[in-house]
Formats: C-alpha cells, sequence, structure tokens
C-alpha cells in the first residue's frame, strides 16, 4: 500500500511540498521542507493514495516541490503523470528538485566488473551497484517491495524528460562517486536566464563535481 502523511489542512502558496519514498533518509539540505508526501509504490495503473494526494492539492500551490528518490521506483509510464502533476502544482515561478541515481555512474561500475562490490554502508548494509541498479536486495529479501526500483535516468535522459513535460529550463548536477552516484535536476517553470539558474542550484542543490548548463 501507498502511505500518505497529510499534516493538517492542504498547503497555500508559499509552501514545499516534498515527495520521497517511505523509509528513505531525506537529505539535511531538504530537511526544511514544509510538508512531506511519503509512499512506498505507485499503483501499476496510477490508482491509489498517490493520485489523489497529488490531485487533492490545486493548482500553482506551491513555489518548491522535491521529488527525492521517487522517480526511479515508478514505472516508466508513471513518470510523465507524476511531473505533469508537478508542473500544475508550481506557480509560475516555481521550481522542481529532483533526486535520482545516475545511470551512467553504475554502468561505469558494471563495465569494471564490480557490481557486486560494496560501495559504501546504509543502516549497517552494504550497498552495491546492483542494488542502486535495481533496489536493495537485502530489503527486497524482507518483504519491502517498495525499494523496487522500476526506471531509470542518465543526466540527458533526465533533463529531456523534465523538458518533455513542460519545464521551460532545466539544469543539472552529478555526484558519480561514493556514497552518492547521484544526480539532480533543478526545473523551472518560467524561462530563466543562466545567472538565475546558478542562484537557484547554489540554494536547492549540494555540492557537486560538475554542473550542466
Amino acid at each position: 500500500m501507498i502511505a500518505i502523511d497529510f499534516a493538517g489542512a492542504p498547503p497555500v502558496i508559499h509552501q514545499t511540498l516534498h515527495i520521497y519514498r517511505e523509509g528513505a533518509q531525506p537529505q539535511a539540505a531538504l530537511a526544511h521542507a514544509a510538508q512531506a508526501l511519503a509512499w512506498r509504490r505507485f499503483e501499476r495503473r496510477g490508482e491509489g493514495s498517490l493520485r489523489r494526494a497529488l490531485e487533492n492539492y490545486p493548482a500553482a500551490s506551491f513555489q518548491r516541490l522535491y521529488v527525492e528518490q521517487s522517480l526511479e521506483h515508478l514505472q516508466a509510464h508513471h513518470v510523465g503523470w507524476v511531473l505533469g502533476q508537478c508542473l500544475r502544482l508550481l506557480t509560475v515561478e516555481g521550481v522542481l528538485v529532483v533526486r535520482c541515481p545516475d545511470l551512467k555512474a553504475l554502468c561505469q561500475l558494471v563495465a569494471t566488473n564490480r557490481l557486486t562490490e560494496p560501495l559504501y554502508e546504509m543502516a549497517s548494509l552494504p550497498v552495491t551497484a546492483l542494488d542502486l541498479l535495481f533496489g536493495h536486495r537485502a530489503q527486497i529479501a524482507r518483504g519491502d517491495a517498495g525499494v523496487l526500483r522500476r526506471s531509470g535516468f542518465t543526466e540527458g535522459l533526465l533533463i529531456a524528460t523534465l523538458r518533455h513535460h513542460g519545464f521551460r529550463t532545466v539544469r543539472s548536477v552529478t555526484r558519480p562517486s561514493a556514497p552518492h552516484f547521484d544526480l539532480w535536476a533543478l526545473a523551472s517553470k518560467a524561462e530563466r536566464c543562466a545567472e538565475q539558474m546558478a542562484g537557484l542550484i547554489a540554494r536547492y542543490l549540494p555540492p557537486c563535481q560538475r554542473h550542466s548548463f
């Protein structure tokens, strides 16, 4: 089942909505998020609590949306629906922050025969490239199907997907080494210049090895 946590009434404009997989540890940089919508898995046909929750909010409710460690758990045909809802929920000047695994970095590990090499530990459990690609095997073995990963992105694909679903200006950053192996995107609903995007990246994204402009 999908777990939804509403802290009171639907938020008003200027607040933040943070979407992340239940049980995940949100980045400290996102800890100021005003609301959290936690979920285990997306219903196969796009039905259920996540759909009702997102549709419950009126258009242009938020200035910021964080979608962290979430898109990779959706089936590919559900990713577009979620991004469409994100676009609807943002104000005209709103921004979306996305964090997901970096498939390019993970595939480089696979290509060098490091598929099952422990890369770092999470909750005292070793994490491998295989876990990051498909879902943590130990958690799956314990019955947590919510960690299964059904989609994936390279930096280029994530940027193209966000633009395809209506975001006008998109920039990305990567952290292709342990303990991260992730990529981040900052997507603006409105057109913004490079200087404006650089300021937003400094404010909302973590320090990283490379920025794409």
